[in-house]
């Protein structure tokens, strides 16, 4: 279904900035897409150093953050296949809310992205979804904004192919 949505996000951070710590570089595309969606809930510009008391690189983020954020539990997609996914994702921006979205690849890898906007392209797999999302890997190191990026391309580049398989809604 067509139609274009796009969510104003005043924060799209990025995980590779050269200020972060080596946690967050590595392993702290959750912690940016909370930052994300927090300022998008609350509306008010957090950095990652604003979610500090919220991870801790020994047991990760728990999606929570300042004045109360929080998102929801892991909501799973692994029983639908791409185009449904793709349309679940679709129902949220459509009604003016980003979703972070979880990608997985081969092995271990994973990688979480912010989805923000539909540019009206309709189709049922990932090249044609058209759907944008804020992804928190900008490989340039100088900068505090991530990247702003179709989901495949999103996906591409942090080798997570295999689709997204669950995902979490700001409360």
């Amino acid at each position: 279904t067509g139609g274009s949505t796009t969510i104003t996000m005043p924060v799209n951070a990025n995980q590779n900035y050269s200020g972060n710590s080596s946690w967050i570089i590595n392993y702290g595309c959750a912690v940016c897409c909370g930052v994300d969606l927090a300022s998008w809930k609350k509306n008010k510009s957090y950095t990652i150093s604003d979610f500090a008391n919220y991870y801790d690189e020994a047991n990760g983020y728990y999606w929570t953050g300042p004045d109360n954020f929080s998102c929801s539990d892991a909501i799973s997609l692994a029983s639908l296949n791409e185009a449904q996914t793709i349309e679940k994702i679709r129902s949220y921006v459509k009604n003016h809310i980003p979703v972070a979205c979880h990608a997985v690849g081969s092995g271990s890898r994973q990688h979480w992205f912010v989805a923000y906007e539909l540019t009206g392209e309709s189709g049922g797999t990932w090249a044609t979804a058209g759907i944008k999302v804020l992804d928190p890997y900008n490989s340039n190191s100088g900068s505090t904004e991530g990247r702003r990026v179709t989901i495949l391309e999103a996906m591409q580049t942090s080798h997570v192919t295999l689709g997204v398989d669950r995902i979490r809604i700001p409360n």
